[in-house]
């Protein structure tokens, strides 16, 4: 039996940005995975975190600039989770993340439940760009996953530069949200089904796209 697919933000946002990119990367897997060294930055500050607002693990010398973000999280009073993974299924109700039956899942860096309310914050180590989308996604998630939470505070943590970009949501909401997502969900899946995938022009054709044999990309040939 054929595994269904787990749509999530990163995929969505592949595949919106190159459904033949998207193939060869995630279904075909004809183009290897680089950890780069700004991807290798990122994990280890995330797992450095992670030990430091679980387990109050002391910050490698590496990490100390983020000492006093440690401190104000273990500072809040209320219950922390640390990379909490999330599921729903297709009704869009809470599923276990690795459920046979998970149609959408994603995982928290941070997240601060104060009974009434849930403040979820998602650490970045690049540069800071525009757009709310994974915290959106991340507020349904979070939603399902605690029923009687009427608000949830987000916001990415940019920890170049110490800024946040937040953003809220309300349980009323939540179908308005989901609409956001249907649709390229949708999309997504009609190419799996019919194993169809256009390539799209985007910024890393020219010359960062693993997919030499597209016809957009820089480097075809060479």
């Amino acid at each position: 039996m054929k595994k269904p697919f787990v749509h999530s933000h990163s995929a969505l946002e592949l595949f919106e940005l190159c459904p033949k990119k998207f193939y060869e990367e995630k279904i075909a897997k004809s183009v290897p995975f680089v950890e780069s060294e700004q991807v290798k930055w990122g994990l280890d500050v995330h797992k450095a975190l992670e030990l430091a607002v679980k387990d109050k693990a002391p910050l490698d010398k590496r990490y100390e600039m983020y000492q006093e973000i440690v401190d104000r999280v273990s500072s809040v009073q209320a219950t922390a989770y640390t990379e909490l993974k999330l599921g729903v299924n297709r009704d869009f109700q809470c599923c276990d993340f690795f459920d046979s039956t998970c149609y959408v899942r994603g995982i928290a860096d941070l997240v601060l439940d104060y009974g009434d309310k849930i403040a979820a914050l998602d650490w970045k180590t690049g540069k800071q760009k525009h757009g709310s989308r994974q915290l959106t996604l991340m507020a349904l998630l979070l939603f399902a996953r605690f029923p009687d939470v009427q608000e949830i505070y987000t916001a990415y943590v940019w920890l170049q530069s110490g800024k946040l970009t937040p953003e809220s949501y309300k349980r009323e909401q939540i179908e308005e949200l989901w609409e956001l997502f249907i649709q390229p969900m949708k999309e997504l899946e009609w190419c799996l089904e019919n194993n169809v995938w256009h390539p799209r022009e985007n910024f890393l054709c020219r010359n960062w796209c693993g997919v030499l044999d597209c016809m957009y990309n820089g480097r075809r040939g060479k």
